[in-house]
């Protein structure tokens, strides 16, 4: 066995060993917050693909260092999750009634889809504000323009894009058909990848609820993964030409375009960078402001704070200040986007990267933070758990598919934006909830949460 391939197995193998393992006692369990063990072994392995170059790039001292900096967070996450549910969720999780909400008729799920019908209604109309003209431009442009309107409007979507798997199941084919076009219309113009994949996470959250074995629902889970990677990609191809200049690519037939389109084609939708990116937070190891300064935390306390109202208080992102300190150590010099990049750079756009979780970990806190961001991610999680334990079927689907998005999110190194979809969309699900008459709680678990 020559040298790169045992430093592969020396330093991957342990922590796929605890991911698989965390991702299937979690689906066993019936856990939702699995699906961020499942984002972190999808990274992992994908990792596996381009160990050769990463060791190339970055030397196996930085490979040994990161991985056994991971196995460590890892490790604290899977034992402090489990303690956690010992004090927190003390009673069999029991999900009764999802699948017979979704296949038989139900007076809240009439409610539940008058109240996604006129959302969507009030998502359209916030799109079209200013005019057709909206539909014309692409991702970049829309992104650029945007209001706080505007990300009303993406909120509010992870909200209604999920109904597509309840018409499917409730047998509605034609609205949900309708409703499929509409909201793959509004994607195009809002762009958000997020929004896109709660689609499928509606049919993993039936899934994982439901009393299918544990072999098929992981068979399941792999063609829904596939699935996903695909729309993942393609979105990714498509959201630059907007609305209208999607309409016209098809109905044009232009050969020329989509062949432009796939220059450089990216099969795992970009992810596949998510560790050398990791790899070079613990390589650079910068310890001057904002590193080491818990910026993450900061954000996260201070959610419901404009950072434009405070910003002494509540600093960016730091994922923006990795994106412009890569640029500047040659980490994209060998991209096909390069000179959009240098643009990006020069024109003072934020741009982002994002270092899996675990780099993120580092990057806020060095040392300190890979043993209090587990301790303190896994009683978030246990405490997400035990809310959504008391949700209603029609409570499910409003709030389980964007909480699904989240992990995903937060796994990937988006931890701010990852738990903003649940800080800010929730809220907005209660209200909506309380106009349309909707119960978000089964009447058991009100009547247990007042005792």
């Amino acid at each position: 066995m020559d040298l790169h391939n045992s430093i592969i197995l020396l330093v991957y193998l342990p922590n796929a060993v605890v991911l698989i393992v965390a991702s299937i006692l979690a689906l066993q369990r019936k856990r939702i917050y699995g699906v961020l063990w499942g984002a972190l072994l999808i990274f992992h392995m994908l990792s596996i693909a381009q160990s050769k170059s990463l060791l190339a790039e970055f030397g196996s001292g930085t490979l040994l260092l990161g991985q056994a900096l991971m196995l460590l967070s890892n490790s604290l996450l899977f034992a402090t999750c489990f303690l956690f549910e010992s004090y927190l969720l003390t009673s069999d999780v029991r999900f009764r009634g999802v699948r017979s909400w979704l296949t038989s008729p139900d007076p809240t799920k009439n409610r539940y889809l008058t109240m996604i019908v006129i959302v969507s209604i009030a998502v359209i109309g916030m799109q079209v504000r200013d005019g057709i003209e909206r539909l014309t431009i692409g991702w970049e442009d829309a992104r650029e323009s945007a209001s706080m309107l505007d990300s009303v409007a993406i909120f509010l979507s992870f909200i209604v894009f999920p109904s597509v798997w309840v018409a499917i199941r409730s047998k509605l084919y034609f609205p949900a058909l309708l409703l499929g076009l509409i909201y793959l219309g509004i994607f195009q113009i809002i762009g958000s990848r997020a929004i896109l994949l709660t689609l499928l996470a509606a049919a993993y959250a039936e899934l994982l609820l439901s009393k299918v074995s544990l072999r098929r629902k992981m068979v399941i889970i792999v063609l829904l993964g596939i699935v996903g990677t695909g729309m993942h990609t393609a979105s990714r191809l498509t959201r630059g030409h907007g609305l209208f200049g999607m309409i016209d690519i098809v109905t044009s037939g232009d050969a020329t375009v989509v062949i432009d389109m796939l220059t450089d084609f990216d099969l795992s939708g970009g992810e596949a960078n998510i560790y050398r990116y990791y790899n070079y937070v613990i390589d650079t190891s910068y310890d001057e402001y904002p590193y080491r300064a818990w910026v993450t935390v900061k954000r996260l306390i201070l959610l419901y704070c404009p950072t434009s109202w405070a910003p002494d208080i509540k600093p960016m992102d730091i994922t923006y200040r990795l994106y412009s300190d890569a640029f500047a150590d040659g980490i994209f010099n060998e991209s096909a986007f390069f000179e959009r990049l240098r643009i990006t750079i020069e024109g003072e756009q934020a741009g982002s990267i994002h270092p899996t979780l675990w780099g993120d970990m580092y990057a806020n806190g060095g040392l300190a933070g890979v043993v209090i961001y587990p301790v303190c991610l896994g009683f978030i999680l246990v405490l997400i758990e035990r809310y959504i334990r008391k949700l209603s079927p029609a409570g499910i689907f409003l709030i389980v598919p964007l909480t699904i998005v989240g992990y995903i999110m937060v796994a990937r190194g988006n931890v701010v934006i990852g738990f903003g979809y649940l800080g800010y969309t929730i809220p907005m699900v209660i209200v909506l909830a309380s106009i349309s008459r909707l119960r978000l709680f089964n009447k058991k678990s009100r009547r247990s949460l007042a005792a």
